[in-house]
């Protein structure tokens, strides 16, 4: 993923949650309470495509192109539409990648309830069909942002419904208040159809540690 012209040149292991101080004659612990995961406040996640017939070669590994797969091409009034119904706190549920083999990796379970701030469709060169769509969120399954585009990208095609669409989304938030309704009225991974979108077109452009940056 990283450009030719950019190497690693160095690594350094970053310290534990405890670490002994040798200096003093009696060994002393100091406790690490800032943790990199689960210090930050949100996150920016970028997915670029394009939607021209036609992409530069050089493009490929930075962009997706779902418009040269067989099939309708992107309805873009309707994806952006579409796109707007992830705001707000919903149950991701179908939209997580490998959760059961997850919670039995880490032995608990897993909330799938994340919140997206905003989900915005940006033009980068309507010319050559560059666009890309930007999600600020509090946090992100494994997956989920890929998952999410898949999705959009498939009923602003007309392989799902939006209704469908809808459901997947919806049917899974009316449990969180609902706790009587049905387990089946769930969705899972298993019932969204969709395909993930490819890597090479995400980017997780920031993360904030500060309130008021975010």
């Amino acid at each position: 993923m990283l450009p030719t012209d950019v190497c690693l040149w160095n690594l350094s292991l970053a310290p534990t949650h405890q670490q002994t101080d040798d200096t003093e004659s009696t060994q002393s612990s100091q406790q690490f309470l800032w943790n990199v995961l689960y210090n930050s406040v949100g996150k920016l996640y970028s997915y670029r495509l394009c939607l021209a017939p036609v992409m530069s070669p050089l493009e490929r590994h930075h962009r997706w192109h779902p418009d040269s797969l067989h099939g309708k091409a992107v309805d873009i009034s309707l994806l952006q539409r579409l796109l707007k119904n992830y705001e707000g706190t919903h149950d991701f549920r179908a939209f997580a990648g490998a959760l059961e083999a997850n919670q039995r990796r880490s032995g608990r379970t897993m909330s799938t309830v994340r919140t997206v701030y905003s989900a915005n469709w940006i033009v980068e060169d309507k010319a050559l069909g560059y666009y890309r769509i930007e999600f600020h969120l509090q946090g992100a399954l494994y997956k989920q942002v890929r998952n999410m585009v898949g999705t959009a990208i498939d009923a602003s095609r007309g392989k799902i419904t939006e209704e469908a669409f809808l459901d997947l989304l919806h049917g899974s938030s009316a449990t969180m208040e609902n706790d009587h309704l049905p387990r089946k009225q769930q969705k899972r991974r298993e019932d969204n159809k969709s395909k993930p979108a490819p890597p090479q077109g995400l980017t997780l452009e920031h993360v904030y540690f500060d309130e008021e940056e975010f």
